[in-house]
């Protein structure tokens, strides 16, 4: 038996890609590039050749690993209970809480500072690599070697075999602002990976694609002072449950800077305090994972419960997964090579809300913009004929007609169409379309919602990009099977009307040489990038000239328009991320 056969070899591939399980082994006699493609419940089918192998010069093997997926807790309930709420809230009374029994109930947790027998805060393993923490806890010395420990509850203990200290380097939010706790978000770079193989009680928790929502119940767990009156902090980690408090509550009690940026709680007799600082707020889904909604960020000094304590939202829109950030310039930049004038979008996670829409599984209508975890964004002209008929929406691919296992998501959905849509004067081309069953941002961590608002209204002469899958050429009929994107220029309302006469402050236009919209991209989104680098909504591909001539440029409903009186009027029911 070759080397490459044997189990020790398969198995030891398996873990160097941070998977366990070894399932089955299969001979290929192809050769081809290695790589990995996901499948639901991160099972990865990994593609392993070895053509240039003095051991495996044959022939290429297949092997099936399972992933250990992130945010599942090793003890105490799992996603077979009951499913109407998501975490324990039994806890007896971090403060009011009770020792954690376990390590491995939140096997992602570790205890950070400047030493090995230094303690500073909280924090939590979200893979491999990084650790998630506040910006506060490294904020007097961001160039220091932190320690990190994992797999003990119980502060300056490493158990050999159990757990493990690894040096890191801070990475602190460049906006951090130590006044108002603004962006309190940190990550620690590991010197060194986890060895997942040899420490199997160690895990990642998973990153949320979602806001809770209030009255919802969290977690939280530290090593923090176990009560107001309290002096030391406790060597044994802690945990309660909280409630989450609505935006308004929160603004109340802490001030009208707070935003949805910021996640609070409040519950009587719980709350965190000094030493919880860095740790994550967990939120428990229904299939028994857990996901981190926050940062431990502050509280009153004397940790009163009255108001409890406000984290950093790990949950965020309209951030490009790939490309270009926020280093970039303002709206971004037209470095694109000549949609009309497009060129091929590099990456589906470049624009991780962007979908494709029709009457079946391989019609394409529309394009559509991922809102939130139910509702997307398209054209009222695109479900006018059909209001009331089932749609099939496709999120996740760069491709038409395709849908990767584990990648992308199909599912139907119904439309709301603006109800004084104009089909004439092709005024209030909106409609949002409603998931049969909204998205698990968990189970696809590629796929995000584009951020929202009724102040998102780019400037005359700023730079904003479509993506679609239309006509690539004036008076062509040949659409694009790959999603294509381009950047556009903003025109004036007064340059706007001279080319097309009763355009209304509800909607935007854009012109710019060689560069358009066409048949296929309508109700796909304008999308405008802000200077902190993510992504708004700003317009929809509404019309533009028969031909789709480039010297007429394109008019798109004006999304802030509709945010009050439509979107958020009809769109209650998902689960919204905010801006970063």
């Amino acid at each position: 038996m070759s080397p490459c056969e044997s189990r020790p070899f398969r198995r030891d591939l398996c873990y160097k890609f941070g998977v366990i399980g070894l399932v089955t082994k299969q001979k290929s006699s192809f050769h081809m590039a290695a790589g990995m493609e996901s499948s639901p419940f991160s099972l990865f089918f990994l593609f392993l050749v070895f053509s240039a192998s003095s051991q495996c010069n044959e022939y290429g093997i297949a092997i099936h690993c399972h992933v250990q997926d992130c945010g599942l807790s090793q003890t105490g309930k799992r996603s077979s209970d009951d499913t109407t709420n998501t975490t324990d809230f039994d806890i007896d009374r971090i403060i009011g809480g009770i020792p954690v029994t376990s390590q491995r109930k939140y096997p992602w947790i570790a205890w950070m500072g400047t030493s090995q027998y230094g303690f500073q805060c909280t924090s939590a393993l979200i893979n491999d690599r990084y650790i998630l923490t506040a910006a506060h806890c490294v904020a007097s010395d961001p160039y220091a070697t932190y320690y990190v420990t994992l797999g003990s509850t119980t502060l300056f203990q490493w158990p050999a075999g159990q757990s493990i200290q690894i040096p890191a380097t801070a990475i602190m939010h460049p906006s951090y602002n130590p006044q108002i706790f603004e962006n309190d978000i940190a990550l620690l770079k590991l010197h060194t990976p986890v060895n997942f193989a040899a420490y199997p009680n160690i895990r990642p928790i998973c990153l949320a694609g979602f806001y809770p929502s209030p009255y919802s119940v969290v977690t939280i767990a530290g090593w923090g002072r176990p009560s107001r009156d309290s002096n030391d902090i406790s060597y044994a980690l802690m945990e309660t449950a909280v409630y989450v408090m609505s935006l308004q509550t929160c603004q109340s009690d802490w001030g009208s800077h707070i935003n949805n940026n910021y996640v609070c709680v409040k519950t009587a007799g719980r709350n965190t305090c000094q030493g919880d600082s860095g740790g994550s707020l967990m939120y428990r889904t229904s299939r028994g994972v857990y996901a981190t909604v926050g940062v431990t960020s502050f509280g009153r000094d004397n940790c009163s419960p009255d108001v409890g304590s406000v984290f950093t939202s790990t949950s965020q829109c309209g951030v490009s997964q790939t490309g270009k950030r926020s280093a970039d310039t303002e709206g971004g930049a037209l470095d694109f090579d000549r949609v009309i004038g497009g060129t091929p979008v590099p990456s589906q996670k470049k624009y991780p809300w962007m979908a494709w829409m029709g009457t079946g599984q391989y019609n394409s209508l529309c394009g559509a913009s991922l809102i939130n975890s139910r509702y997307l964004i398209t054209a009222a002209h695109c479900v006018a004929r059909n209001p009331s008929g089932t749609y099939w929406v496709t999120l996740g691919s760069l491709y038409k007609f395709q849908w990767p296992a584990g990648q992308s998501y199909q599912v139907t959905a119904t439309a709301i169409m603006h109800p004084q849509y104009n089909p004439t004067s092709i005024v209030n081309d909106i409609a949002l379309l409603r998931l049969t069953t909204p998205v698990d941002f968990i189970k696809y961590p590629n796929i995000r919602p584009i951020c929202t608002s009724a102040l998102a209204n780019p400037p005359t002469g700023s730079t904003a990009t479509i993506i679609g899958w239309g006509i690539t050429q004036e008076n062509g009929n040949q659409g694009s099977s790959k999603l294509m994107e381009a950047p556009l220029t903003v025109i004036s309302q007064s340059t706007c009307s001279g080319w097309w006469g009763g355009v209304t402050s509800k909607q935007i236009c854009t012109l710019t040489p060689g560069r358009n919209t066409c048949n296929g991209d309508s109700g796909g989104p304008l999308m405008y990038r802000t200077s902190t680098g993510y992504y708004q909504h700003v317009g929809v591909v509404s019309y533009g000239s028969r031909g789709c001539l480039i010297k007429y440029g394109a008019v798109f409903t004006r999304t802030s328009s509709y945010m009050n009186d439509f979107i958020m009027k009809y769109a209650t029911d998902g689960e919204w991320c905010p801006a970063p």
